[in-house]
């Protein structure tokens, strides 16, 4: 704080300021005059306790009576927050306005007038669905992309039922099933890379998304089959075992690459070794389930093996490069040792 000389009159010019007197001021902050006219002139400081009744009453911050002078800086900084505040709130009164003189000619015209509640509730929807983007993010404080994004997700899928209507639930379902799909694939790692998940999850976030992609992907297929016609056996080996045969690329990937605990030269070598091997079967596994599939064709020659040889090179050159690699690591490191 500063010395009691500048601080008293700091009070005594913002007291004026007030246009009040030094009794007025005292019967504030029930003290007595005398109390007042000691800080002005420099004798005392004011009580801790009077600190929080002393900037209320000459409409100052505690930071300005401890500097004893004005923080402009702080005051701008106020100023913008407020004038934000009521940006924020004109602006969303006026997209209330906007939804209301939407939706009110909607509901005369097609609910009374053409008893067309399924038009209405679609406008309904689409319109809750623009304002979980444009406006919720402004409402929340806390978590707004998640809770944005969670608006947008429950908004659009309403929009998707209104639009399908209950005599179309399966194309609903489809829609639902292929924009969760969509959400988990995008959103999902987002979210729990997020500090609110803490250290729980640490090591299992990508596990956890590669999960639930497969789950999702595989329902979405096997629900598309079946709604196409299908029997439950094709959909099982002509759909599902194909996908899954596919799908273990992506895990292997993720395995070797997240888990072992080896370097880039070897991981790299097991994830092409790896491709060669399920380009290799891929034919064979294909044609186990009726799925006629021709691979590495070219003017009707086959150049399969050629192929997965070419691979399997390239996979023995990382392979060495990464032994020569570990073999150089470990000489320095004994070497560092050593000396």
């Amino acid at each position: 704080m500063e010395d009691k000389t500048t601080l008293g009159k700091f009070i005594r010019t913002k007291r004026k300021e007030k246009g009040l007197s030094q009794k007025e001021f005292a019967n504030m902050l029930y003290v007595t005059e005398s109390a007042v006219s000691k800080w002005e002139r420099g004798v005392s400081y004011p009580d801790i306790t009077l600190v929080s009744g002393i900037c209320n009453a000459l409409n100052i911050t505690e930071h300005e009576l401890c500097i004893a002078s004005e923080d402009y800086k702080q005051r701008e900084t106020e100023r913008m927050a407020k004038k934000y505040v009521k940006t924020i709130r004109t602006y969303n009164f006026i997209c209330l306005g906007v939804y209301l003189a939407i939706l009110i000619p909607c509901f005369i015209g097609l609910v009374i007038a053409d008893h067309d509640i399924r038009q209405f509730l679609m406008w309904l929807t689409s319109l809750a669905m623009t304002a979980s983007l444009i406006n919720v993010p402004t409402l929340v404080k806390k978590h707004k992309g998640v809770i944005t994004l969670g608006c947008f997700y429950v908004t659009l899928h309403l929009l998707l039922l209104t639009g399908f209507g209950l005599e179309d639930i399966n194309g609903f379902i489809m829609a639902f099933l292929s924009v969760t799909f969509a959400f988990t694939l995008i959103f999902l790692p987002i979210i729990l890379c997020r500090e609110d998940f803490g250290k729980c999850l640490t090591g299992y976030r990508g596990l956890i998304c590669m999960a639930a992609d497969t789950i999702l992907l595989l329902v979405l297929i096997a629900y598309g089959s079946y709604n196409s016609g299908s029997s439950t056996d094709y959909t099982i080996k002509s759909v599902i075992l194909p996908v899954l045969f596919i799908l273990t690329v992506p895990w292997v990937f993720f395995a070797v690459i997240r888990y072992a605990g080896l370097n880039g030269f070897f991981k790299t070598s097991i994830c092409i070794a790896y491709s060669a091997i399920l380009l290799f079967f891929t034919e064979d596994f294909l044609a186990r389930y009726g799925i006629q599939g021709y691979v590495m064709y070219i003017n009707g020659r086959s150049y399969k093996n050629e192929t997965v040889l070419i691979i399997l090179i390239t996979a023995a050159i990382f392979s060495a490069v990464g032994a020569a690699f570990s073999a150089i690591k470990k000489r320095s490191a004994g070497t560092e040792q050593n000396v």
